[in-house]
């Protein structure tokens, strides 16, 4: 007698299978003995679609089928594919199917192995603005340079990313390989493009190493919105943890106009490197927010102050937004204090104490947005609240009144940026252009 003590037991026609743990099995109605077995790797989902069933390895880039429809139940060679993540199936037969991922791909699975064919575009990892364009990263590895006004697409570069950025001008755009699948996609690479031809002018190789021999590999950049310097903020894993090296150089990466090396096993990567728009100044942080932070202020590379405060981003040429916070007591996070604006000589122009934390607590700053971007000399705007602040009250002076995902530590689910007189920004399966 067979035991039917298994989870995953499911039929089709004249066969009937189970999966417990990572073996797969499939026996003809009335046998008690497998006609055929399977071993899967760990957490392989199996999906049956009509007589196709669907195999697709957790997280791993591959997706393979079997087909019942014969005498014998026939595993298919595993077809490479161009996005990771795969969690839906569907076929009408071994040679017609499809698979969706997490990031809302919708993909030709067949078409993989030569030209992948998409349905859609998937979710925007990222979001970066400029006036007259908008570059969009979308889940199926494509970039669109998009004019909000005539709601035109510009160009389109072939390349998953996870965090863009743009130069005001709109002709230099930045982007790096999208680190949301994590180890399953391992390309760090940094690509700095021209548009609209959408050529590349400088790339940084980079890819995830967490393994002996150790080597370098890109955990987040910035680009001074003149296109004139680029921040790299590199990761070396020793074994334990993640040392850290912060540099600034030109879009060529020669000369190293900056550079430091937080104290290893204090420093988690969370404060990036904030640009002045002309590059010219640099603020980074030391270690996570708390009542001790300090930022340094830096012009041409040396060291120009020293404040109080952990830095979220430069307003303009001279003035830089610092948060303050008290002490941790019972706490979950350092209570919040209230924003100051220094100049670029470490001299404290205005304390906003209605302006509310940038980006809120719990949420670190690299992740594919920035804290905020400049409206005006007077106002900026979150992508985490979807809101305009006044810089003289740190009131709200407008908020998103369109559908939108709220604040969110997800960014393919909160992508936002401004674009000239646009906000644009993801609202559920599409991108909304708004005119405060």
């Amino acid at each position: 007698m067979l035991s039917l003590g298994y989870l995953n037991f499911t039929g089709y026609a004249n066969w009937f299978w189970t999966y417990p743990v990572n073996v797969l099995s499939f026996y003809p109605i009335g046998a008690t003995t497998p006609t055929a077995t399977y071993t899967l790797s760990a957490d392989t989902a199996v999906i049956p679609s009509g007589s196709t069933l669907g195999v697709l390895p957790y997280g791993t880039a591959a997706a393979s089928t079997i087909d019942l429809s014969g005498s014998t139940p026939t595993l298919s060679t595993a077809v490479t594919l161009p996005v990771a993540y795969e969690s839906a199936f569907a076929a009408l037969s071994p040679s017609q199917w499809a698979v969706g991922n997490q990031h809302g791909v919708v993909l030709d699975g067949p078409s993989a192995a030569t030209t992948p064919r998409f349905f859609g575009y998937g979710n925007a990892f990222s979001i970066a603005g400029a006036p007259g364009h908008v570059a969009i990263a979308t889940a199926i590895g494509k970039v669109l340079d998009y004019d909000p006004a005539s709601q035109t697409v510009l160009s389109t570069i072939n390349f998953t990313s996870s965090k863009l950025a743009l130069s005001t001008d709109g002709t230099i755009l930045a982007a790096k390989a999208s680190d949301i699948d994590s180890q399953y996609e391992p390309d760090r690479t940094l690509n700095i493009y021209a548009l609209p031809a959408g050529t590349v002018t400088s790339t940084f190789p980079y890819q995830l190493n967490d393994q002996s021999p150790a080597t370098p590999f890109l955990f987040d950049y910035s680009l001074a919105s003149s296109g004139t310097a680029l921040g790299q903020y590199l990761a070396t894993y020793n074994g334990l943890y993640f040392d850290y090296t912060r540099q600034v150089t030109p879009l060529s990466g020669s000369p190293i106009l900056w550079s430091d090396n937080p104290p290893s096993g204090v420093y988690d990567g969370t404060t990036p490197i904030l640009l002045s728009p002309d590059g010219t100044l640099i603020a980074v942080s030391t270690g996570d927010y708390s009542s001790t932070s300090t930022t340094s202020i830096y012009k041409n590379g040396v060291l120009a102050a020293t404040v109080n405060g952990f830095a979220v981003g430069w307003i303009d040429n001279n003035r830089v937004l610092v948060n303050t916070f008290g002490p941790l007591g019972t706490n979950v996070y350092p209570p919040y204090l209230g924003a100051v604006i220094y100049d670029a000589t470490g001299t404290q122009l205005t304390t906003l104490t209605a302006l509310p934390q940038l980006p809120p607590a719990g949420q670190s700053l690299p992740l594919s947005t920035t804290a905020f971007f400049p409206v005006d000399s007077n106002s900026i705007y979150s992508p985490y609240t979807y809101t305009i602040y006044s810089l003289t009250t740190g009131a709200a002076i407008w908020t998103e009144t369109l559908p939108h995902p709220g604040t969110t530590t997800v960014p393919y689910n909160g992508a936002s940026a401004v674009s000239g007189s646009y906000i644009v920004f993801t609202s559920g399966a599409h991108i909304l252009v708004d005119l405060p």
